[in-house]
C-alpha cells in the first residue's frame, strides 16, 4: 500500500490535492491511503504513531512550524521519503533545496500541472519499492532498492548499506550496476568500489559525495565529470 500525506493550512488546497490524488489512484487500481493534516505538528505526531508515508505534499508557508522545519525532521528520520513542496511564493524555493524535495508544486493547484507530476511521483515510488534479491550462506534475502544508500565492493564481497541496516553477500559490482540499470534504478558509479543511490545523495562536492546517513564517499578522479553530469541531469529531471 502507498501511504500519502497532504499537509496544508488551507482547507481548499487539502481538498483539491487529496481528491485529485484519490481519483488518480483509483483509476490505476492502486492500493493507497491518503491522510490530511492542517499543521506540521499533526503530521509529525501521526508519523511517530503510525510510521512513515512514502509521499508527503507539504505546504512551505504553514503557520506555527513551517514546512521547511517539518521537512528537516522528516528527512533526518526517513531519507527515502518523497517530499513535494507546495507554495505560492517562489522565493522560498532556495531555502527548501537543503532538504532535497522531489519537486515543487505551485499554487493555485490545477489538474494540468498536478496529474503529470503525480504520474512521475507514483512511477518513482513504485520503482523504489522493487527489490534486490541475493543469496548468502544458502539463504535467500530481498532488500528494498529504495532503502539502499550505497553498495560497496571489497573484492567479491558486496556490502549493501541501507536505511534498515547493513547486508553482505557475494557478487560483482558490475553485475549489480547492470541489474539496477535494467530496472530503471538511479544509481551512479562514483568509484570502482562504490555504487550510490542518487536519491540518497545529500551533497555533491568536487571529490566526494555526502550520503543521507552522513557517510562521505570519495569520487575517483576519472569519474568526477561523469558523476557531476549524471547528478545534474537527475536533479534537472526532478529525480526521474
Amino acid at each position: 500500500m502507498i501511504r500519502i500525506a497532504v499537509c496544508d493550512d488551507e482547507q481548499h488546497v487539502l481538498d483539491e490535492i487529496s481528491q485529485m490524488t484519490a481519483t488518480y489512484m483509483r483509476s490505476c487500481n492502486f492500493n493507497f491511503q491518503i491522510d490530511t493534516f492542517c499543521s506540521g505538528e499533526e503530521l509529525l505526531m501521526e508519523i511517530d504513531q503510525s510510521g512513515m508515508y512514502q509521499i508527503v505534499f507539504l505546504d512551505i508557508e504553514l503557520t506555527e512550524m513551517n514546512g521547511i522545519r517539518v521537512a528537516v525532521q522528516l528527512r533526518k528520520q526517513y531519507p527515502s521519503m518523497l517530499l513535494v513542496f507546495v507554495s505560492g511564493y517562489s522565493e522560498y524555493y532556495r531555502a527548501a533545496f537543503d532538504v532535497q524535495p522531489f519537486q515543487f508544486l505551485d499554487k493555485p493547484v490545477n489538474e494540468q500541472t498536478f496529474l503529470p507530476l503525480l504520474d512521475r511521483i507514483i512511477c518513482h515510488v513504485r520503482n523504489n519499492m522493487e527489490i534486490l534479491p541475493f543469496y548468502y550462506n544458502r539463504t535467500y534475502y530481498a532488500i528494498n532498492i529504495g532503502d539502499i544508500i550505497y553498495l560497496e565492493s571489497n573484492r567479491r564481497v558486496i556490502t549493501a548499506v541501507c536505511v534498515s541496516g547493513i547486508f553482505e553477500f557475494y557478487d560483482k559490482l558490475e553485475n549489480l550496476e547492470k541489474y539496477l540499470e535494467e530496472h530503471q534504478q538511479h544509481f551512479v558509479r562514483i568509484h570502482k568500489s562504490y555504487l550510490v543511490n542518487t536519491s540518497h545523495i545529500r551533497e555533491l562536492r568536487y571529490s566526494e559525495v555526502i550520503m543521507s546517513n552522513g557517510m562521505e564517499l570519495a569520487i575517483s578522479r576519472d569519474n568526477k565529470k561523469y558523476v557531476r553530469e549524471y547528478y545534474m541531469d537527475w536533479i534537472g529531471g526532478a529525480g526521474i
